[in-house]
This record gives structure tokens, sequence and C-alpha cells, in this order.
């Protein structure tokens, strides 16, 4: 996980969360949808690092974070009834945006990148594909 419960109460207030997850009335935040939340935020940010960095990060930074509390608000907006903000919503594009630069190279994270070599590449020997139909399949059609 790339960040905490905890890391999103410093972002939005507690009684947000609580709004965001009391599904029952309980009168407090639920850490299941919390933390359900910060898995597919996690989920999302992985499906464009592992293109260039070798997972899981040995350091976490700052930006990244950043881009997992904001994923993570809006996905929790995403599972409620109350309208997202559109500050959210910016925000939300902005991260995507942010993980699809990183993803092509256009931004970097300032740690050491995935290196490429020839043991990681599929190779082949086959310059042909086999026939389907040969004339003696075919014959009497």
């Amino acid at each position: 996980m790339y960040i905490t419960a905890t890391d999103i109460c410093a972002v939005i207030k507690e009684a947000a969360v609580i709004e965001l997850t009391d599904d029952e009335n309980t009168g407090s935040a639920n850490v299941d949808f919390v933390n359900s939340a910060i898995t597919q935020s996690d989920g999302v940010i992985d499906s464009y690092l592992a293109t260039r960095y070798k997972l899981p990060l040995s350091l976490v930074p700052d930006v990244i974070k950043s881009v997992a509390v904001t994923l993570t608000v809006y996905n929790l907006y995403q599972r409620s009834s109350l309208e997202i903000d559109e500050k959210i919503k910016r925000a939300y594009t902005d991260a995507v945006s942010l993980l699809k630069d990183i993803s092509k190279g256009a931004a970097s994270l300032g740690l050491e990148e995935r290196t490429t070599t020839s043991a990681d590449l599929a190779e082949s020997n086959k310059t042909t594909t086999d026939r389907v139909f040969t004339l003696d399949k075919l014959k009497g059609w």
C-alpha cells in the first residue's frame, strides 16, 4: 500500500470520510471501505508504474503518495451517493494524466527505471504459419 487511512484523513476531514463510508450510520468510518478504495488506487498506480519501474517500489516518492490519496478520495466519492466536487474530479484527472506521463517516460519519479534485457523478451524461431487447409485436406470439397 502506498498510503494508509491516516493519509486520507490528512487531506479530507474525518467527518467527510465518515460521511463517505458510514453506510450503517454507526458514526465512524468504515475502515474496510477505505482500505478497499486504497487497494483500488494502488492497482491503478501499479498498472502505470509497471511499464517503467520494478514493483514494489523500494522507496515511495511523495508524488505517488499524493496520487494515491487523490485516487482514493475519488474512489470513496464514487462509492457514495454524494456528488463529486469539480475540484476532486479535476484532481483525479490530473493524477491519472501524471501517471500516463510517468508510464510514457515524459515524467520521472527519480528512481532507477526498469531495464529490459534480452531475457525479458520472448523469442521465436518460427518464420511461417502452419497451413490449416492443405490440398490433401480440401480434396472432395
